[in-house]
């Protein structure tokens, strides 16, 4: 699931899914995002043009869609079909997915952090209380006895 609320965003995490399709090319991705992302073969839930809100005059009527949105990811989490949760950027939705992505156990790559400092102080985010903060070169496939095998 790679979930991006943001034109920037949708421009990064497209070439993440070109370079993860390349080395494994039977990969399927659904998410949120753009037209980028569409041409990568994401299977989309929402596109940019109603994600992309600023400000409390614009957020208040796109709620219901919004909240409608995360029930749906959510169920996708509880599905079983997600292995990995790539959020780029778009931090005040791609956390509340990926709090409940690490709640059921599944890995969280955030490709780009979000700017927490920038963005909103009081946000109680904690180290591994929610997503794991990482580069993308640091991606690690752990094996069946539990070691991460860099490169893997």
């Amino acid at each position: 699931m790679v979930l991006a609320g943001e034109a920037s965003g949708d421009e990064h995490a497209a070439r993440v899914i070109m370079a993860l399709k390349a080395r494994w090319p039977q990969s399927r991705f659904v998410g949120i995002g753009g037209e980028r992302m569409k041409e990568q073969g994401v299977e989309l839930f929402a596109e940019l043009d109603v994600l992309a809100v600023m400000g409390v005059a614009e957020v208040i009527p796109r709620l219901p869609f919004l909240f409608r949105l995360k029930r749906r990811l959510i169920s996708l989490l509880d599905s079983g079909a997600v292995d990995l949760v790539i959020p780029v950027d778009y931090a005040g939705f791609n956390l509340r997915i990926a709090r409940a992505a690490r709640r059921r156990a599944l890995p969280v790559l955030y490709y780009i952090a979000p700017k927490i400092w920038a963005w909103r102080a009081d946000f109680p985010v904690r180290s591994g209380d929610s997503c794991t903060v990482r580069s993308a070169r640091h991606v690690r496939r752990t094996s069946a006895s539990g070691d991460a095998r860099a490169g893997a």
